[in-house]
């Protein structure tokens, strides 16, 4: 076998995995297991990073593929690396460096599948966003199912207290649903601008079924996200479009809240709890997360408390932030269950409380130049499909992640972790690229 023929085996192997992993991650379930959501999926993004670097030290020794000095100059590598050497020192200064070194592999498992997606990418056709598409619409028509009918999909276990909770497509709960279904609309939105025919229908066709599984999804910070980020597309597009975009979701929006019971019951009880002046309840009881975050980050504003170790320190800072606030205390003493919180619900405050403000600014710095990526100039004159639909989404993936992640954790769950990090390299793969 010829060394161009083992470069191009191995190329396509690397290929293969990074499709499963964006395919399978939002998919796998474990529906004989106690974790029927979200190990399998983590497991599944561990293996695949591990099979990345395997296969490409094979094809380093073996297929003859090089490293090249002008990869490192390439700003988004530059940045991923950046954040890899940061999160190793912050794990070296951590409060608890045992927990800290899980949380840098999967930095580290992310840097490797984003790297790998950028250079893989530029070869692919406009093909390569079925990978991301599909996956989210089994997702939505599966919370749809979950949310409409009484057709139950998945064996769950009756939840007696809210039954919106089952609505966990194969996502393991309607905020992980919303969460990723915020991607692929983008993904779609963007498509149906950028293409022509048949898949322009398609990705039409395709918007439709996600927005009914994010309304499914009753996700509140995704249906924010999703609609500032369309209108911020549709000005790139044109202004003209997007005013008269942002008069028809305030239409729609208007129609939803008072035609939909789900949407109107929830508006309403958002309204008594503005005038009660429960802001903790209004945002389900994460103030006090926000806050013990915000006192990790006053104690460590450099290095943080550690990746990783926010649920490891929350119990005392829960207790803390209590103390300064005792209205986070009252605004519990109502509800049908005590608050533990694993991840902050808010990526930004994880990060900084985590890892320092140097690591807040490089998470924003990364978002800064995804969205650049709107405005990027390739070197021919001629724009193919594939470049404008990178620079149509581009900004609006960058600002919409951006709010996303100001009341969730995405970065914190493998399936729209490893979406984001794939549309993140497409971004920067196409927007410039000349076949």
């Amino acid at each position: 076998m010829s060394s161009g023929q083992r470069r191009w085996t191995i190329e396509r192997l690397l290929w293969w995995i990074v499709a499963a992993m964006v395919v399978a991650t939002p998919l796998v379930i474990a529906p004989a297991g106690r974790d029927l959501f979200h190990l399998p999926k983590e497991m599944l993004f561990r293996g695949g990073w591990i099979a990345l670097v395997t296969f490409a030290i094979a094809g380093l020794v073996w297929g003859k593929m090089t490293l090249r000095r002008t990869d490192l100059r390439n700003p988004a590598i530059a940045i991923v690396l950046a954040c890899v050497v940061w999160a190793a020192i912050t794990t070296g200064a951590s409060s608890n460096p045992r927990v800290s070194l899980e949380t840098l592999s999967v930095v580290c498992g992310s840097a490797i599948f984003f790297i790998a997606s950028l250079k893989l990418l530029p070869g692919r056709s406009i093909a390569a966003t079925l990978l991301v598409i599909i996956p989210a619409l089994l997702n939505a028509l599966v919370a749809g199912l979950q949310e409409w009918t009484e057709l139950r999909p998945i064996n769950l276990e009756e939840i007696t207290y809210d039954r919106h909770l089952m609505t966990t497509g194969l996502m393991g709960n309607p905020n992980g649903v919303g969460s990723l279904l915020v991607l692929s609309i983008l993904l779609v939105l963007a498509g149906s601008f950028a293409t022509r025919g048949r898949r322009q229908i398609f990705m039409t066709g395709a918007l439709v079924v996600l927005v009914f599984g994010l309304l499914a999804s009753q996700t509140l910070t995704a249906i924010v996200a999703t609609a500032v980020g369309g209108l911020v597309m549709t000005a790139l597009v044109s202004w003209k479009r997007a005013v008269a975009g942002a008069a028809a979701l305030a239409i729609i929006a208007a129609l939803l809240v008072t035609l939909h019971s789900p949407l109107a019951q929830r508006a309403e009880r958002l309204r008594e709890l503005i005038a009660a002046g429960d802001y903790n309840a209004l945002v389900t009881n994460r103030l006090t997360s926000f806050r013990a975050a915000e006192a990790m980050f006053r104690e460590h504003p450099i290095t943080g408390i550690g990746p990783g170790t926010f649920g490891w320190h929350y119990f005392d800072y829960k207790l803390l932030a209590q103390q300064r606030f005792p209205e986070l205390a009252l605004s519990e003493k109502d509800v049908q269950w005590a608050f533990n919180f694993g991840e902050v619900h808010n990526d930004h405050l994880e990060i900084a409380a985590e890892t320092g403000f140097p690591g807040w600014i490089l998470y924003m710095t990364a978002l800064f130049w995804l969205g650049s990526r709107s405005f990027a100039k390739g070197s021919s004159s001629i724009e193919d499909e594939r470049a404008s639909l990178a620079r149509i989404l581009a900004l609006p993936l960058a600002v919409a992640f951006g709010v996303l992640t100001l009341a969730q954790f995405p970065l914190q769950l493998a399936a729209t972790r490893v979406t984001i990090l794939f549309l993140a390299a497409l971004c920067v793969a196409w927007s410039s690229h000349d076949d």
